[in-house]
Parts: C-alpha cells; structure tokens; sequence
C-alpha cells in the first residue's frame, strides 16, 4: 500500500473512531447534567402552577397534582412542617414511610426564601436511589416537595451507551470500505501523476495522467499532461536544432574545404616556383585573391544567417512606401544587370504603405534578387514587380530560368541547399541566400513562397497593409 493511501485510511479512521468517543464521552458525562437542567425549568414552572393553585381542598388540589404527576412524571407532596402529608399524587400507604425524609427536607428548608433544587438520594423504601427535588415554601407555611427520579435517565444512557457501541461496530465497518474506497480513489490519479513526473524525470514523455475531472486534482492531471507534451516539445526541438547545427557545422567545414584546398594548392605553386613568368604569377594571385573573396563572402553570409536564427533580432517597425524601397533596389542593382548584361524591369505602384522592420524587409529582397542573378538563363530577363492583393502588398522577383522541381519546392529554404544554375550544370552561389529569406520572414512573421512560371521561376513576399 501506498504511503499516501495508508495516512488517508489513518485519518479517516481516526475520524470515525473519534466521532463514535466524542458521543460516548458525551452520553456519559454530560447527558445526564444536561437532562437535569432541563428538568429544573419545568419543576420551577410547575412549581409555580402548584403554589399559584394551592388553596386547601384536598379532594379537588389532589386530584389536580395526581393529572400532574400523570403528564409530567413528576411526584408532588404538601406535607406540614410536622414532616406529616397533607396532599399527595401518589397512594399514601404506599409513601408513609417517606415522611421522616420529606420532615428532613422541610426542616433543612424552614427558613428559605423561594425555592430549593438538587439531587437528594432517598433511602426510604427498598433500596436507595437517586431524585430531582424541588421545595418551595407554601403561603400557610406548608411545604411543597416535588420528586422525579433519574434512574431512567440513567438507564437511558445505558441503553444510548449500548446502541451507540452498536451503530459505532457499524459505522466503522461501514466507514472502513468507505475509508477504503475513498483512499484509493483519491489517491489513484496522485499516485498515477507521481509514476508520470518520475517518468519526465528520466525524459519518457509517453506516459499520459488518464484523469479528468472539474477539480483541483483534475486540473493538475492536465497542468502535468501539458507541462509533458511542452517539454516533449521543446526537447525534441532542441535536438532538432542540435542536429540542425551539427548539419551546419559540416555543411561550413565542406563549403571550406574547397577554396581552402585551391588556396593551398596555387600558394604552394608560388612557394615552389612552379611557374616562373610574370604572367602566370599574377594569374595565381588573381586566383587566390577571388578564392579569399569568396571565403569572405561566405563568411558573411554564415555570421549574417547565424544571428538571424540564435540571436534575438531587435525588430524597428516603421510605416513606410514601399515603392520607395524598390526604387532603391532597382538604383543598387542598376550597373550589376549592366556588367552582365540582364534585362532589368520593373512593375511598381508606388502608393502602397506597409508597417515592418525596413532594414531586414530590404535584406529578404536583396537575397530574392542575388538569386535571381545566380539562376538566371540565357534570356537574362529579372523583373521587380509591386503590387495589391486584398490585404497583402504583394513583392515579386522573377528570373527567367528552369523551373523548380516540385520535390524540390521545401528544400529550397533549407541552410546549405544549392539549386542548378540556369545556364551551368554547376552549383552556384552557397546555399544560404534563400535559408536567409525564411529566417527573416519568420521573425517579421511574412509569408513567402515561389510558383513556377511558363518561362522562369518567380519568388514572392506577402506583407499586412498598413
């Protein structure tokens, strides 16, 4: 048994052990004092009744006293101050003897003023026993004595003592399986949550608290349910991201071993004078010089991706035109579209106002753009277009070039994934470009996506109207 259900049967035995001691104790001492304050009213009523119709006739006075002592119990007397009975509810013969004890009583009460009232013990007939007393002094100077024994009482309590040792055997027979039942009831989801916290202890969060129910116990099975499902969330999140770096990690050392080995290779064919005329040395150079330009520009890229996805972007939402930053993009890329000689066009509304983060909205179109450039085909066609749709200000870059394959279509945001060039069978560009996107769009909470057109690909941001 359970530590938690053997204390519940404990208390609850306890209780019922101390409720069946409580009524003993009670019956015990207290019924009987509390049945004789009771008594004490109505002998001091009927006392008064008694004095107040007190006047001399003895046949019609006792018949009176006699219908008293019928209704109420009690014995009335009127005996003189001789100790002899002047009126009786009661046989007389049968309550002679008495008269010595009730002269005691009126000579211990000559002088008194009122009333007394007690217990007398009375040993005038048989045996002894106990009586409620009540003497009050008449107006002829007799005295009335009224009488009622407590041995019923008595025996009541006897009788309650018993009957409740009964109902106390049943109650604790009944109150036991109770007491059981209830234990085990209450204590079986408690017991069941504490097996499922010592399971989330050793990360199993395949355990579950099956209870339901609208009260505190059932809100904590659910506050321990959710609390389970949001570590299993987050755990299986983190080791997510920690495979997610570990990827990364390698995806950085292979993106490094190749210009690293080219870098090696042309260093060491200056190192051993390989070549020897001015030409060759200074297409070496130009080599290494481009190698370490791109060793440059991946660095920046990885540190640029990196305190996008762990570092806490502060975002600066501003209102602004949109049609003023895609004029700016279209002034930036203006030579680069000539060096290489792309057709450049835009479609702009220049009155639509958005309310974002400007600097890292122009770095997720600045990266649309690049790869635009890296895929583009022989038809060297890019174009910018702005535009409405509903409650979105649509931005669309599209490139002519190969469309992209449908399996393709998730992992192209992916850190790392290069797509086929346009016009080379070679990987171009380092794969962090669009993985870029995705992360800026996730913190400005953007949607992006691309569709495959008849004769290119086109790439689009979706952002709220001001």
């Amino acid at each position: 048994m359970k530590t938690i259900e053997r204390k519940l049967l404990v208390v609850f035995g306890s209780f019922i052990v101390a409720i069946i001691l409580v009524e003993l104790i009670t019956n015990n001492f207290l019924l009987e004092k509390y049945y004789i304050n009771e008594n004490k009213e109505i002998f001091i009523a009927v006392g008064s009744e008694i004095s107040d119709n007190y006047d001399g006739q003895v046949q019609d006075f006792e018949e009176y006293i006699t219908s008293i002592d019928k209704e109420e119990g009690i014995s009335v007397y009127v005996i003189d101050g001789e100790g002899t009975i002047l009126y009786t509810s009661r046989t007389r013969h049968y309550y002679d003897g008495i008269s010595k004890k009730l002269q005691e009583i009126a000579s211990e009460n000559k002088d008194m003023e009122g009333y007394t009232f007690g217990i007398l013990e009375d040993t005038s007939y048989y045996r002894s026993s106990y009586k409620i007393t009540l003497t009050k002094r008449l107006e002829d100077e007799n005295y009335l004595i009224l009488r009622k024994s407590i041995k019923g009482i008595q025996d009541s309590v006897d009788i309650a003592n018993r009957f409740y040792i009964m109902v106390g055997i049943f109650i604790a027979i009944v109150g036991g399986g109770i007491a059981i039942y209830l234990s085990k009831r209450i204590t079986k989801p408690i017991i069941e949550m504490s097996n499922v916290a010592e399971s989330i202890t050793k990360l199993d969060f395949s355990k579950q608290v099956d209870y339901h129910a609208p009260d505190e116990i059932g809100q904590l099975a659910t506050s321990i349910n959710t609390m389970s499902s949001q570590l299993n969330q987050n755990i299986n999140q983190l080791r997510d991201d920690i495979e997610h770096r570990k990827q990364l990690f390698r995806n950085i050392t292979h993106e490094l071993k190749t210009p690293i080995t080219v870098l090696k290779g042309y260093a060491e064919g200056l190192q051993y004078a390989v070549v020897d005329n001015i030409e060759d040395i200074q297409e070496y150079c130009g080599v290494i010089v481009d190698e370490c330009n791109e060793m440059n520009t991946l660095v920046y890229e990885i540190l640029s991706y990196s305190e996008l996805e762990w570092s806490e972007t502060s975002i600066n939402k501003t209102s602004f035109l949109m049609g003023t930053l895609m004029k700016e993009l279209m002034e930036r890329y203006e030579k680069v579209m000539e060096a290489n000689e792309i057709q450049f066009v835009s479609h702009i509304d220049t009155s639509q106002r958005v309310c974002t983060d400007y600097q890292l909205l122009e770095r997720l179109l600045n990266n649309y753009i690049m790869n635009a450039i890296n895929h583009v085909d022989d038809d060297k066609k890019i174009v910018l277009t702005l535009r409405e749709e509903k409650e979105f200000v649509v931005c669309e870059v599209y490139n002519s070039g190969k469309a992209i394959p449908q399996e393709e279509a998730n992992k192209i945001w992916q850190v790392f994934y290069k797509g086929i060039s346009s016009n080379s069978s070679e990987n171009v560009g380092h794969g962090l470009g669009l993985s870029i996107v995705k992360t800026i769009a996730d913190i400005l909470q953007l949607t992006v996506g691309f569709r495959n057109e008849e004769s290119g690909v086109c790439f689009y941001v979706l952002i709220a109207k001001n």
